[in-house]
């Protein structure tokens, strides 16, 4: 780690070169191992913006930034100063779930790391602060840069036992590591169609080269894309009520996910309704099928289940309208009465194991489960559930697993919305790209499954005569 001790990090050059040592080393045998050894420095920091903004040279090291949710890291390119890679690190960014201070952090890591307490007024007045107390300036100021610096480490050697090599940016990347290590014990290569083509990225997938890799995937993949949307998240009254009960869904998102089937692209088929008609609950649940369709609710139903997009920036559950949905949706729409006049049909099913043996499990969903190839995230899902209960509440790894676990459902949305960050190199605002793990076959299939269960809910709230205030997400 490296801490300038000036408000300046003394550029004087930088480029794109990178410095490296080259060593060989001679073992038990005769033959030499050339080892080239790169020389990078970390400068890290929590919401380091703060500090790199107060640097003298800022102007000329800004553009070499990244912006990563709305903090400025170096990505995959290090800034070489002074004959140096410097890669700039964030530690806000591996703060765990709502622990996102620098005090909160601290007390992850026991007495030792607990932030000193000093003054509020002191707050806005550091250099008086310094000239009247400072030898408690000194002990306060080190206390941060320790508990950064601890911080840090800590998300370094996690990152090493999950095949990384340096300090991971995000969270959401420590989740990836840990996706493709647990992929790779079991054989399973991932769900893109081709590697080349991102299903995410669509402005590269429907040109000419990449509908000539994906096939008939590239034409239908707006459907998916145009059912994507977030959480229902709708407020049916107003003003205060001190005796409201709140239910949440626990590990909502990731329950969904636990579900999800590896996609048979090479099954891909268009259906008729007279065949939608007659595939079971099961089949049209637990598979990627996706349906264009007018639809129509009775006047009576107090909570439609089917969202439709009012503007660019609202979703509203209608009596009636258009709208294309997944398999949980069609299902709870229909038993609460819905009426369809459906227009396209599209299905990938979960693909299933060669040859499935008939297997005697009284629970349907458990034996169409056991006839599945492959559940991409079931066992990471349990995994993560089963390492976050392994340490206490307010523990670290506590925290950690449980923001590793909710990242998950995070890399399968990225580049699917249109998302934008500002790029310090172009000075423009650029969209945000996919990763091999965004899939909107995934991520509607997620959203949709949730939506269903809480359109379901309150439908049956209703026939009971309950009052609903507000629903959001996972929680109502």
């Amino acid at each position: 780690m490296s801490i300038p001790n000036t408000n300046t990090l003394g550029v004087k050059e930088i480029g794109k070169l990178v410095i490296y040592t080259r060593i060989r080393n001679q073992f038990f045998t005769t033959g030499k191992i050339s080892v080239s050894k790169f020389r990078n420095n970390y400068v890290i920091g929590h919401f380091i913006n703060a500090d790199l903004s107060l640097l003298n040279d800022f102007s000329t090291i800004k553009d070499h930034l990244d912006v990563v949710n709305n903090c400025l890291i170096t990505l995959k390119q290090a800034i070489f100063i002074d004959n140096t890679n410097v890669y700039i690190k964030d530690t806000i960014l591996l703060a765990p779930g709502n622990v996102k201070s620098l005090a909160a952090i601290g007390n992850l890591y026991g007495e030792d790391f607990r932030k000193i307490n000093i003054d509020k007024q002191w707050y806005s007045k550091m250099d008086q602060f310094m000239n009247k107390e400072p030898l408690l300036f000194k002990k306060y100021a080190m206390r941060d840069s320790l508990i950064t610096l601890r911080h840090a480490i800590f998300m370094e050697d996690l990152s090493f036992s999950l095949g990384g090599t340096s300090i991971p940016i995000t969270l959401a990347s420590l989740s990836r590591l840990y996706i493709h290590k647990k992929w790779n014990s079991i054989g399973y290569e991932g769900y893109q169609k081709d590697a080349s083509y991102l299903i995410s990225e669509a402005d590269n997938l429907l040109t000419p080269k990449g509908l000539l890799h994906v096939g008939d995937l590239g034409f239908v993949l707006g459907y998916y894309i145009g059912n994507y949307k977030g959480g229902r998240n709708e407020s049916f009254m107003y003003g205060i009520d001190d005796e409201q009960i709140w239910y949440d869904l626990t590990g909502a998102y990731l329950t969904a996910m636990s579900l999800l089937g590896d996609p048979d692209y090479n099954n891909l088929v268009r259906l008729d309704v007279t065949t939608l008609n007659g595939m079971s609950d099961e089949e049209i649940l637990y598979s990627y099928i996706i349906i264009k369709t007018d639809f129509s609710f009775k006047d009576g139903v107090k909570y439609p289940s089917i969202p439709c997009f009012l503007d660019k920036t609202t979703t509203i559950y209608p009596l009636k309208g258009s709208a294309i949905l997944t398999g949980s949706e069609y299902i709870v729409a229909r038993n609460i009465g819905c009426v369809f006049q459906i227009k396209d049909i599209y299905n990938i099913p979960f693909k299933r194991v060669k040859k499935a043996s008939k297997l005697s499990i009284e629970n349907v969903h458990e034996r169409y489960f056991k006839q599945l190839s492959c559940l991409p995230f079931r066992e990471c899902v349990n995994e993560l559930q089963c390492l976050r209960r392994e340490h206490p509440k307010g523990h670290v790894l506590n925290q950690i697993y449980k923001s590793v676990a909710n990242s998950l459902y995070g890399l399968t949305t990225k580049g699917i919305s249109n998302k934008t960050k500002y790029d310090f190199r172009t000075k423009t605002s650029v969209r945000m790209s996919a990763n091999e793990l965004s899939n909107p076959l995934i991520s509607s299939w997620i959203t949709a499954y949730v939506r269903s269960v809480f359109g379901e809910i309150l439908h049956n709230i209703s026939l009971q005569g309950g009052v609903v205030v507000s629903v959001t997400t996972d929680g109502l």
